[in-house]
């Protein structure tokens, strides 16, 4: 009894132990599958990294691969920085850096091993790749100068030599590394037209320049292609020589992609929607396809273009305007449009006046702005037409103010600084300073009336009343004398004081002999001067 109990126990354990196997190498099984779910997962995750910028991106370019496919790119933004997606190295970048202007594009060597970045002045930037020279670059020993007015808006490098070409906006070319200089200013200046991108063909031997009207200049071994392209939807904003064709392909802001002259089209995200537009391109190395980023980051990829990750960017918001701070107006698309039935103004909506036709419409964003204080325009109102203060009824207007109009005042000069006359006031209707109440008005200033015979205070007169008529020049009350040639004064014809006062007025030295206020000389020499007198 007892063997076959025990019996029975060891086949029950040994079927224990058989199944605890079992789960045991399936929970094994288990956990290798998920550790490489995990391990996929997580290299997914890494493979596809999305960065969030401060700054906008303003280009992309694609790294070297071990295959002739495409894995890898740069995006750079506004700011300097540059960030590394699939297999592309990061070799440094200017994020967080001072920079001279902001960065308007970025370009692989040819090797793809390395990047460049170039500023809107001009600068470059190399990271593992050589430094030819920049524009105004002094901190990295440019010296060539950037046309007054004029922004760098572009960067193609040379694919046979490794130099590299700069382009301005007005299409001048600054040629750095032996890289060949094309004449693109002579062909877009006549029309005035500005560039939007440039481009080596793949040999290296041609050049493109693709302005934002939409036409392409072509030269060397590529000369003749291009032309004004037409249908295109969105503005131009990027173009790339395309390896293994003899043609190119370009993009819109729209993003929307074009092939011509046997370049291939892959695909593009024209007629999609876009959460900000398209502002570069980059082939791969094999040209069979290529790469489009968004101002807010986004990449696309088509053809053997791999996508690899994007980056993040959040334009700052801007709150909309206080439209209940522009009388009759109402928020539309982010600004204040005036309602139906009034005009729009640089201050504000004004409503129509009959018979007369509406005020040109203001500058871009200046509907809303402050506007003039008729405070300070003394009888003067704010005319919202004409965004001045215009004169009150019964005034005139005049360069210094609203006058009465029983006042005449000379128009087109400016108002005298009166609070550098002292004891003086603006008098609107001279435009000159006149002297305040109880002050005569001499060639030095404005001296209080010491002369009950002298004319009322604030008079232009007063200076020339000091002038006698006697003798050659005498001040009033002296007597010319040919015989010691001085201008003498009778006893009492001014007092001590009123003969001090007149010094200070004229500037004329006055001697006084005898005792008390009986004789007066004055020396001939200042009395004789007429500028002195008048």
């Amino acid at each position: 009894m007892s063997k076959k109990i025990n019996k029975k126990k060891k086949t029950t354990l040994n079927y224990k132990f058989k199944e605890n196997k079992k789960r045991t190498f399936f929970g094994i099984v288990l956990i290798l599958i998920l550790a490489f779910a995990g391990v996929k997962i997580l290299f997914n995750s890494f493979a596809a990294v999305t960065y969030n910028l401060n700054a906008p991106p303003v280009g992309i370019a694609a790294s070297s691969t071990s295959t002739s496919a495409g894995t890898g790119y740069w995006i750079a933004a506004s700011d300097g920085g540059v960030f590394a997606e699939g297999n592309a190295p990061f070799l440094g970048s200017m994020g967080g850096q001072p920079l001279s202007a902001p960065i308007v594009g970025i370009a692989a060597n040819p090797l793809r091993t390395g990047y460049y970045l170039v500023g809107a002045d001009g600068a470059v930037y190399a990271y593992n790749a050589p430094y030819h020279g920049g524009v105004n670059n002094a901190g990295s020993g440019g010296g060539t100068a950037l046309i007054p007015g004029n922004r760098i808006v572009g960067m193609a490098v040379d694919p046979a030599n490794g130099g590299y070409d700069l382009v301005d906006n007005q299409g001048h070319i600054y040629a750095f590394g032996g890289a060949p200089y094309f004449d693109v200013i002579s062909y877009s200046s006549p029309a005035n037209e500005q560039i939007a991108s440039i481009s080596f063909s793949p040999s290296g031997n041609g050049f493109y320049a693709l302005t934002k009207d939409g036409r392409v200049l072509s030269y060397g071994d590529v000369a003749g292609q291009g032309g004004y392209l037409s249908g295109l939807v969105g503005s131009p904003v990027s173009i790339s020589g395309q390896p293994g064709t003899n043609g190119f392909v370009i993009t819109t802001s729209s993003g929307c992609a074009y092939a011509y002259n046997g370049g291939q089209y892959y695909g593009g995200m024209c007629g999609n929607a876009l959460n900000g537009s398209i502002v570069g391109l980059t082939v791969t190395p094999d040209g069979k396809g290529y790469w489009l980023v968004g101002s807010d980051g986004g990449v696309f990829a088509y053809g053997d273009a791999t996508y690899a990750g994007s980056v993040s960017y959040t334009p700052p918001v801007v709150a909309a305007p206080d439209c209940s701070k522009v009388p009759n107006s109402h928020l539309a698309s982010g600004a204040c449009v005036c309602n139906t039935g009034f005009n729009t103004t640089a201050f504000g909506c004004l409503a129509p006046v009959p018979g007369t036709p509406p005020p040109p419409p203001p500058a871009a964003g200046s509907l809303g702005a402050p506007a003039p204080d008729c405070s300070k325009a003394p009888d003067s109102h704010f005319n919202i037409a004409t965004g001045q203060c215009d004169c009150n009824n019964g005034f005139n207007t005049t360069a210094f103010g609203c006058l009465s109009p029983d006042k005449s005042v000379s128009l087109g000069s400016i108002a005298p600084d009166c609070s550098k006359a002292p004891d003086s006031h603006f008098n609107i209707a001279t435009g000159q300073c006149d002297c305040n109440n109880g002050f005569n008005k001499t060639a030095f200033g404005c001296i209080p009336d010491p002369l009950t015979s002298q004319p009322a205070a604030g008079s232009s007169s007063s200076v020339i009343n000091y002038k006698g008529t006697s003798g050659n020049h005498c001040l009033k009350g002296f007597a010319w004398s040919s015989t010691d040639f001085t201008c003498n004064a009778d006893k009492n014809t001014y007092t001590k004081s009123q003969i001090t006062d007149i010094t200070n007025a004229t500037g004329i030295n006055i001697n006084i002999y005898g005792n008390g206020d009986l004789f007066y000389t004055c020396y001939t020499n200042t009395c004789s001067n007429k500028n002195t007198l008048q």
